[in-house]
């Protein structure tokens, strides 16, 4: 019979057989925004100990815990793609998917001809304010970036500090929207191109100005920029709150790539 211990730390529940280590749940202190709220949780059984139950044993330990910090719900730690191996686990275990992110692949200058008439009609009708501006990454401060993605985009700033520090975006075809004040309003990340391909990998625009030119203008600039150096084709994610980006991945003839998911299991009320 497995017993299990809250022994390594308060948030760690970990599971021994005769005297071994059979398995852990990691289970975070903090619940991510996320609707309904979930408590993420880490599983991982190693393979003796596999197919006898221990896996469920754990879950229910990490929803007791949900449960007692008043969350109904637990899920995932990360999202994983809904044909791998991690997918089917969670599944055995009575979870269920919710789509995360869904990675689209498109030919730069279709997704060109579908926002160009787009940035012609913010342009003619003065929907760009004078003296506001889109420049390369290069041209503007490591510390504004860094600053805008980790105020508006969850994960924070690390693994774009990290890039930046190993020239790994292109710095020409990477696009920085301005105010007319001077501040930065936005920010389109794209990795360096891999025989004509490139990543997208963050696209952040403040709050105040998500519904004005800059969405459109960060890209369009990007794309000019991209496809005058040779750049075929660009791959990029949408998640559920990012629904006018799979559009626009529709319009040009994008393909999805893949879809991963997070995985969410509810926490029934105690008993009684």
């Amino acid at each position: 019979m497995s017993q299990l211990s809250q022994r390594v730390e308060p948030s760690v529940l970990v599971a021994y057989e005769a005297g071994r280590f059979a398995g852990a749940i990691a289970v975070a202190c903090v619940t991510p925004p996320s609707d309904p709220p979930a408590v993420p949780c880490a599983l991982h059984v190693v393979p003796w100990a596999r197919q006898r139950g221990l896996g469920r044993d754990l879950v229910a330990s990490a929803a007791g815990l949900a449960r007692l910090w008043g969350v109904r719900a637990i899920s995932s730690f990360e999202a994983v793609e809904e044909t791998s191996d991690e997918a089917q686990g969670w599944s055995r275990l009575g979870f269920a998917p919710t789509v995360a992110v869904e990675r689209f692949v498109c030919e730069a200058i279709e997704l060109r001809r579908v926002l160009a008439p787009l940035w012609e009609r913010l342009t003619s009708r003065g929907r760009v304010p004078a003296g506001s501006r889109l420049t390369s990454l290069a041209e503007a401060p490591r510390e504004d970036v860094l600053k805008l993605r980790a105020m508006h985009l969850v994960g924070g700033s690390g693994s774009t500090e990290a890039a930046l520090a190993t020239d790994a975006y292109d710095q020409e075809s990477s696009t920085v929207a301005w105010s007319r004040d001077g501040r930065v309003t936005g920010i389109l990340l794209c990795r360096r191109m891999v025989d004509g391909v490139s990543h997208i990998d963050s696209r952040v625009v403040t709050p105040g100005e998500q519904r004005t030119w800059v969405n459109v203008g960060l890209m369009h600039r990007s794309l000019d920029h991209g496809i005058a150096m040779g750049l075929r084709s660009v791959t990029f994610d949408a998640g559920p709150e990012h629904r006018d980006t799979a559009i626009l991945a529709a319009k040009a003839g994008g393909v999805l790539v893949y879809r991963k998911n997070r995985y969410m299991l509810a926490v029934p009320p105690a008993a009684g």
